[in-house]
């Protein structure tokens, strides 16, 4: 389970880095909203 943590962080770090509207998007998915 930390790994998967581990993966969502990376993922969260890398569309913040992006920081465009669709990644926006895919962050809210990724949040649970």
């Amino acid at each position: 389970m930390n790994y998967l943590f581990l993966d969502e962080s990376r993922d969260l770090i890398s569309i913040l880095k992006v920081n465009s509207s669709q990644d926006y998007k895919k962050l809210n998915r990724i949040i649970g909203k």
